[in-house]
Parts: C-alpha cells; structure tokens; sequence
C-alpha cells in the first residue's frame, strides 16, 4: 500500500498586518478523509490561517504544501480550484438565504436551458449537494 502525502500542509507560516503579527511560525497539517476543527481565543490567528489557506492574503513567509507539493495561492480562485473553499460560520451567513444557498454562495451550479444561452440555478443539485455535505459532516438533515 502506497502512503499518500498529506492532503495540506502549512510550515512556519508568518502574518502580519503593518505591526501587528497575526501568525508566527505556525505549523497546520490535515491529512486526506480528516475533519480538523480549529480552536482559540478571539485573536488568536484561526481566521487569519483560514484565509492564507484560501487564498484570501498571502502569508509574509511559509511554505503551502498540497497533496506533497509546494503551492502559492494568490487569490481564492486558486484555492477554489484546487477544491479548497471556506464556508463561514453563523456570523458571516445570509439570513435571508436558507442552507444549501449559503453553502453555494458564488458557486452555485447552473443548469443551461434554451441551448445553452440561459442558465438558471440548479436547486435540486444544490439541495442534494448541500444534504449530502450535511450528512457526511453529521450536522443534520434539510427537509
């Protein structure tokens, strides 16, 4: 059996905002089928790592490792394209949004109708998607 590489990997990884440092030689791994929870102080640096890893800022200095090689994200789309995307918690939600809209938010699938010149959200992919994520994270079910 072959050992896969982790899936990420961050290695001393420094951020700082003008004065203040946010992150200082910080290291953060998740291996492949892993959910990590990150836990902390407010201030502690959690959304900050969050967002180098998605592409949000870069970091002043480390090292990004993805399936075993050395990455740059310079912009979420990177991330994105890679599979890695963040969703918020409750604060950064839109109320007026129900689950599977949030979790979709500026990515929703679209399905093309009239030849392809149109394309209206896909709900019942977003629905099922949404549910299944859901599911496999044990939160609960959408009716």
């Amino acid at each position: 059996m072959v050992k896969r590489a982790q899936l990420i990997r961050m290695k001393n990884i420094y951020k700082s905002f003008g004065a203040v440092s946010a992150l200082i030689d910080v290291d953060f791994k998740l291996n492949y089928n892993e959910i990590v929870g990150l836990v902390g102080d407010n201030g502690a640096g959690k959304t900050t790592l969050i967002k180098i890893l998605s592409g949000v800022y870069l970091p002043n200095k480390g090292k990004i490792f993805f399936d075993g090689k050395e990455i740059t994200l310079k912009c979420p789309m990177d991330a994105k394209n890679l599979g890695i995307e963040t969703i918020h918690q409750n604060l950064a939600l839109v109320e007026e949004l129900n689950i599977e809209r949030n979790i979709f938010m500026g990515r929703e699938p679209i399905s093309p109708v009239l030849g392809g010149f149109i394309g209206l959200l896909d709900r019942k992919r977003m629905k099922k998607e949404a549910q299944g994520i859901l599911k496999n994270l044990k939160i609960f079910n959408l009716h």
